[in-house]
């Protein structure tokens, strides 16, 4: 290291690795491919018990936006109340390329309503960003979406807010449902892996992944920016004081 490596090389592979993943590398320390770091973040098992064909998204509906690693596929997922009670996810749209999602998106929100879109740009999506803002001024002012411009702190709430969703404490009735017959997202939730963001916070690593997750990710993403909406709603309530007179 300061010869053949320079230390912000290892630092930025330490952050987009797995600890186990790291040590073997670059600290020739090898681990049990068994251990907790080298599962997927998302319980299989879990996941498939939310399974609800009478679920339907309702009321507020917040869209979320991936693109995969290498700019061949793009997702959109969406998150809303859950007709069946809890919240819903879903995942709308998954295909190639990137060009589509814009208008797609517009499409989508004229025949359905929205409240939010959320998107990471940081990640391989930011450079939708600017074509989404420019479409969401086609509608009018009040007819148009919030946009939620996650940060790295926001991809790793909303990934561990799916997480505990997902897998909610023993005795605790499910709060998350989805429909069936989504392969592409079942397939990520599979491959998904984990990437450490600091302080033990973590995000679902693009890069480790062995199959394109951004369906997953744009179902995180949504499930993130609805939770920011809700949370903007009840710091919005007016306040009422009562005064005996």
């Amino acid at each position: 290291m300061g010869h053949l490596i320079d230390e912000g090389d290892i630092a930025a592979e330490q952050a987009k690795m797995d600890e186990g993943e790291w040590r073997r590398a670059y600290a020739t320390q090898f681990h049990d491919r068994n251990r907790i770091e080298d599962l997927g973040p998302i319980s299989i098992d879990d996941w498939r018990r939310l399974e609800d064909p009478s679920s339907q998204a309702e009321g507020r509906l917040v869209y979320g936006v991936a693109v995969s690693v290498d700019r061949q596929r793009a997702s959109i997922g969406v998150a809303a109340d859950s007709s069946s009670g809890g919240l819903h996810v879903e995942l709308i749209d998954s295909r190639p390329g990137t060009l589509w999602v814009a208008q797609t998106l517009m499409a989508i929100i004229r025949r359905n309503g929205g409240a939010g879109i959320a998107i990471d740009p940081s990640s391989p999506a930011g450079s939708l960003v600017a074509e989404i803002e420019t479409v969401l001024r086609e509608l009018p002012e009040g007819e148009r979406p919030e946009l939620f411009k996650m940060s790295t702190r926001d991809h790793a709430a909303a990934a561990g807010a799916l997480v505990d969703r997902v897998s909610p404490p023993d005795g605790t009735a499910p709060v998350l449902r989805r429909p069936p017959g989504q392969p592409d997202l079942d397939d990520a939730v599979e491959a998904a892996r984990k990437r450490a963001m600091g302080d033990g916070a973590w995000g679902f690593a693009r890069l480790r992944s062995e199959t394109d997750i951004s369906p997953l990710e744009a179902v995180t993403m949504a499930l993130g920016g609805f939770l920011c909406l809700a949370e903007e709603e009840v710091q919005t309530e007016p306040f009422i004081a009562w005064v005996d007179v």
